[in-house]
């Protein structure tokens, strides 16, 4: 791993210690991220939204993965009103109770397994790339025109 790259990590981590510690700046970061992963706008996430949606946060992250097991069984834990799916506050109480877990794991994590981790991300990052360039997606680009304006 280089220097650089075991430097980016911390950072992240030290990024989600704050989220941890910020009230503010996580519930704007979970109502950000909820709004977006809502697609139906039902205002509530399923358990395989709320797996998605973390598995998402932690690769922007950098940080270890749940196990998707545990992220339901945290869904289960955090479902108030017991309709099998997350409403924002939900999901919040279910987001910082992860990002802590993701913390611990992330601290007690070998060099060599991090290391491994972050090739495997990369690779699954350019993989879905790959996937969406097969797809005929093409990511829009702002003529210099537009970003002039």
């Amino acid at each position: 791993m280089t220097i650089m790259a075991a430097e980016e990590d911390m950072h992240h981590i030290e990024w989600a210690k704050q989220l941890v510690s910020n009230d503010d700046e996580r519930h704007k970061l979970c109502d950000e991220e909820f709004a977006a992963a809502d697609a139906d706008g039902s205002g509530d996430l399923s358990v395989d939204e709320v797996i998605k949606l973390v598995f998402k946060i932690c690769n922007s992250m950098n940080l270890v993965l749940p196990k998707k097991e545990k992220v339901a069984q945290l869904v289960e834990a955090c479902d108030k009103s017991k309709d099998g799916d997350l409403q924002l506050n939900e999901f919040r109480t279910c987001f910082k109770t992860l990002l802590k877990a993701c913390i611990h794991e992330a601290e007690k994590e070998t060099a060599e397994e991090r290391e491994a981790r972050l090739k495997a991300a990369a690779e699954a990052a350019a993989a879905e790339k790959k996937r969406q360039l097969s797809e005929g997606f093409t990511p829009r680009i702002a003529s210099k025109r537009r970003c002039q304006n």
